[in-house]
């Protein structure tokens, strides 16, 4: 039976619309694009990574836009490129270690280990953070972030900034002011600059002060301000890390990052590498890991390779014995510097620079307030231990653990007794003597019972003591001072302590 006219018409538009619903469905339910990286286009193929893998695809007509580390769709059936993507999936990243042949070779350095990249995206320099595409073929971006190296406190010092220390810093003069200042005799002699120095010494005695001093001085002799990347801090235990390789890495690093800032600048970086003993320990000490196998020579390679007057490197420790001999010989760390402790003599200048802008009582002048903090405190005033031997009795007292951060917090303890006592005062009354006493009272607390075996060992080497006994002063129970009554009538506030080390079968002997 025919059908009529209009049933044709009804007909032929519901064949139609069928016909586009299924376009439609096989459209939602065909597989999605692979998405993936342009590597190289060549005349007749483009080389795309996609999926973590490489693929030669036939090249299309549209090749001809396409660019080395665009983003594209490829169809999951034919293979083709179908068109650009902007999405891009990233690999890992690392930082940019050597350029050679005129960019187009990049070696970047990834926890995994060392990789050759042809291509970069961006414009990179060696010292660079950059992102790789999954196969690490292709430099995709550059991350631009501070660098770890730079030390927290990037205030400009002069050397008139730290109390004390003159022999150290005389040393540190002559090293690296005098081959700038005297160009010409320095010519004469045929000498070049010093790569490095060692400051070695109790703690809190200004090794660090001194290293910032000494980026400062170099960025004043030329002219400069001082920039955050001049002086580069490296806190030996910090770069530690677990994995192989990864600790080496950062010290390379910390070298790019100084030949870097002598190229832009035109003056040396301080490299400087605070408890270097944890990193530069002697080869074969340690127990267990061994990292000091691979660190050293790390580190030595790099020492080898400084330029001219592109780096000067600054080891800091308080056990100079323990550093490899290799990394402190002559022709890599020329100078060793001892940090010596505040005398008497010299301390008023600490006292000086803590009290610079911290008030004064009107009843007395600055200068008369540090004499008699300064006298006080290395007095027996506050003592320790009691050390008898055959010449008689000796007193290690607070002023023997002297250094410029002790000083340093009794200026702050000081300054907060002051604060309690001005909180209902009606006018603000500033530092007296007596605020010196009680601080130095609460950091005499404070030291009793603590370990000062190295401390005593100088003690007892520099006086040439054969000691008998050394008795250590526990606090009284009644508050009154350590020094009121005779230690023979407190026999229960006084303990006979052994020090290892000492000159009598190996160890000072109670």
């Amino acid at each position: 039976m025919a059908m009529s006219e209009q049933e044709t018409l009804l007909f032929n538009k519901a064949k139609d619309k069928i016909i586009e619903q299924q376009g439609l469905l096989k459209q939602l339910t065909a597989p999605a694009y692979h998405m993936g990286i342009v590597l190289e286009v060549y005349d007749k193929s483009v080389i795309v990574e996609t999926g973590g893998q490489v693929f030669e695809l036939d090249r299309p007509e549209t090749a001809a836009k396409l660019t080395v580390g665009q983003g594209v769709d490829i169809h999951p059936q034919t293979g083709q490129v179908v068109k650009s993507s902007k999405f891009i999936s990233y690999g890992a990243s690392g930082n940019v270690s050597q350029i050679d042949d005129g960019g187009k070779s990049i070696m970047v350095s990834l926890p995994q280990g060392m990789v050759t990249v042809e291509h970069s995206v961006v414009p990179v320099e060696v010292g660079d953070t950059v992102v790789l595409n999954a196969t690490n073929h292709i430099i995709l971006k550059k991350i631009n972030r501070q660098s770890q190296y730079a030390f927290k406190t990037q205030s400009v010092l002069s050397w008139d900034d730290i109390g004390a220390c003159e022999d150290a810093k005389r040393e540190l003069i002559a090293a690296l002011e005098t081959p700038y200042v005297k160009k010409d005799v320095f010519a004469a002699f045929h000498k070049k600059q010093v790569k490095g120095a060692l400051l070695w010494g109790r703690a809190g005695n200004g090794k660090t002060l001194l290293g910032r001093a000494a980026a400062g001085s170099l960025a004043r002799m030329h002219g400069k301000e001082s920039a955050s990347s001049g002086f580069i801090y490296i806190k030996g235990p910090e770069i530690l890390d677990k994995f192989v390789g990864e600790t080496e890495s950062q010290i390379r690093q910390a070298f790019v990052h100084g030949d870097r800032h002598f190229k832009e600048q035109g003056y040396p970086a301080i490299i400087f590498v605070d408890e270097a003993d944890a990193i530069l320990m002697r080869r074969g000490s340690r127990t267990t890991a061994g990292m000091e196998m691979t660190i050293v020579p790390q580190f030595l390679s790099c020492m080898d390779g400084i330029e001219d007057s592109g780096v000067f490197v600054l080891l800091a420790t308080n056990r100079a014995d323990t550093l490899d001999p290799a990394v402190i010989r002559p022709g890599r760390i020329d100078r060793k510097i001892y940090v010596a402790p505040p005398t008497r003599e010299n301390a008023p200048g600490i006292w000086a620079i803590h009290m610079r802008d911290v008030p004064v009582a009107k009843d007395s002048s600055g200068d008369q307030l540090i004499q008699s903090a300064n006298d006080m405190l290395f007095s027996e005033r506050y003592p320790l231990y009691y050390i008898d031997s055959p010449k008689g009795r000796s007193t290690f007292a607070l002023g023997n653990l002297v250094s410029g951060a002790l000083i340093a917090g009794i200026v702050e303890r000081a300054s907060a007794i002051a604060i309690d006592r001005n909180n209902d005062a009606a006018s603000i009354s500033g530092l007296c003597l007596d605020d010196f006493t009680s601080a130095m009272s609460y950091m005499h607390k404070e030291q009793i019972g603590m370990n000062h075996f190295d401390e005593l060992r100088e003690f007892l080497d520099a006086k040439k003591i054969e000691q008998n006994s050394i008795t250590n002063i526990e606090q009284c129970h009644d508050g009154q001072k350590l020094v009121d009554r005779p230690v023979e009538q407190r026999p229960e506030q006084v303990q006979v302590i052994a020090i290892p080390g000492g000159p009598k079968g190996g160890k000072y002997d109670a």
